[in-house]
């Protein structure tokens, strides 16, 4: 974590895969991927395409994206929401699944299920 704290080349990585113009990511892992890379992906939930904004992100770049992370090089962590269809679309890779609370503020929060989606099986439960 330090490394990516303090390294320019880790933070010019960090801020080119938050760039939302960045479409499905193709650009960002053709520039950045190699064995030592690892790429943090959080893109809109299933059903929330158009949280960023109109056109910004369709529901095409889920399958775009399982295929762009089945052919990088370096690692990859990605968390979504916990749908059939990001099952499908990504059951080639280990999922862990999460459950968890989404809360603003003090309220009591709503349960919520999730998914960490990665290059290789998860040692160690993540919770």
């Amino acid at each position: 974590m330090e490394y990516l704290r303090t390294s320019p080349k880790a933070n010019l990585r960090c801020n080119c895969a938050r760039n939302k113009t960045s479409g499905p990511g193709r650009p960002v892992a053709r520039r950045y991927d190699s064995p030592d890379t690892l790429f943090y992906l959080d893109p809109p939930y299933w059903g929330g395409e158009t949280d960023y904004g109109k056109g910004m992100f369709d529901r095409g770049n889920f399958a775009r994206m399982a295929d762009v992370l089945a052919n990088i090089s370096g690692r990859f962590i990605l968390s979504i929401n916990d749908r059939v269809e990001i099952r499908e679309l990504f059951g080639r890779f280990p999922i862990e699944p999460v459950r968890l609370k989404y809360s603003v503020a003090s309220g009591a929060g709503t349960d919520a299920r999730e998914m960490i989606v990665t290059d290789r099986e998860v040692v160690v439960g993540l919770f």
